[in-house]
Protein backbone atom coordinates (compact mmCIF):
# COMPACT_ATOMS: atom_id res chain seq x y z
CA UNK A 1 0.00 0.00 0.00
CA UNK A 2 1.38 3.40 -1.00
CA UNK A 3 1.74 5.95 1.78
CA UNK A 4 -0.54 8.96 1.34
CA UNK A 5 0.07 12.49 2.50
CA UNK A 6 -2.80 14.43 4.10
CA UNK A 7 -3.31 16.32 0.81
CA UNK A 8 -3.58 13.04 -1.12
CA UNK A 9 -6.57 12.12 1.04
CA UNK A 10 -8.63 15.06 -0.17
CA UNK A 11 -11.04 15.12 -3.07
CA UNK A 12 -9.35 18.36 -4.11
CA UNK A 13 -6.13 19.00 -5.98
CA UNK A 14 -5.80 22.80 -6.00
CA UNK A 15 -4.05 25.20 -3.69
CA UNK A 16 -5.32 25.20 -0.11
CA UNK A 17 -5.12 29.00 0.34
CA UNK A 18 -8.64 29.60 -1.06
CA UNK A 19 -10.01 26.77 1.08
CA UNK A 20 -8.45 28.24 4.23
CA UNK A 21 -9.75 31.70 3.29
CA UNK A 22 -13.28 30.33 2.87
CA UNK A 23 -13.09 28.46 6.19
CA UNK A 24 -12.07 31.63 8.00
CA UNK A 25 -14.88 33.62 6.40
CA UNK A 26 -17.46 30.89 7.11
CA UNK A 27 -16.52 30.72 10.79
CA UNK A 28 -15.85 34.43 11.24
CA UNK A 29 -12.40 33.96 12.77
CA UNK A 30 -10.60 36.73 10.91
CA UNK A 31 -8.22 36.82 7.99
CA UNK A 32 -5.70 33.97 7.96
CA UNK A 33 -2.06 35.00 8.30
CA UNK A 34 -0.78 31.51 7.53
CA UNK A 35 -1.51 27.83 7.85
CA UNK A 36 0.27 24.50 8.04
CA UNK A 37 -0.82 20.95 7.39
CA UNK A 38 -0.35 18.54 10.27
CA UNK A 39 1.57 15.72 8.63
CA UNK A 40 0.90 13.18 11.39
CA UNK A 41 -2.33 11.25 11.04
CA UNK A 42 -3.84 8.51 9.00
CA UNK A 43 -7.31 9.44 7.79
CA UNK A 44 -8.23 13.10 7.25
CA UNK A 45 -6.35 16.34 6.59
CA UNK A 46 -5.85 18.54 9.66
CA UNK A 47 -4.70 22.12 9.23
CA UNK A 48 -3.52 24.67 11.79
CA UNK A 49 -4.73 28.12 10.75
CA UNK A 50 -3.14 31.26 12.19
CA UNK A 51 -5.01 34.54 12.41
CA UNK A 52 -3.87 37.79 14.05
CA UNK A 53 -5.69 36.82 17.26
CA UNK A 54 -5.73 33.01 17.49
CA UNK A 55 -4.71 29.62 16.14
CA UNK A 56 -7.42 27.26 14.93
CA UNK A 57 -7.54 23.63 13.90
CA UNK A 58 -9.53 22.71 10.80
CA UNK A 59 -10.34 19.14 9.86
CA UNK A 60 -11.02 18.46 6.20
CA UNK A 61 -12.52 15.02 5.90
CA UNK A 62 -10.96 12.45 3.62
CA UNK A 63 -12.49 11.69 0.24
CA UNK A 64 -13.18 8.18 1.56
CA UNK A 65 -15.55 9.46 4.27
CA UNK A 66 -19.27 9.20 3.62
CA UNK A 67 -21.82 11.83 4.63
CA UNK A 68 -22.92 9.44 7.39
CA UNK A 69 -19.33 9.12 8.69
CA UNK A 70 -18.98 12.90 8.82
CA UNK A 71 -22.35 13.38 10.51
CA UNK A 72 -21.45 10.77 13.12
CA UNK A 73 -18.05 12.39 13.73
CA UNK A 74 -19.60 15.80 14.33
CA UNK A 75 -21.86 14.39 17.05
CA UNK A 76 -19.13 12.64 19.06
Amino acid sequence: MEKQTPRDRLNYSGELNPVVDRLCIAYGVGKPTGFSIIEVGYDDCNIVINTPDQKYLAKIFSKTRSAEDIARYTTI
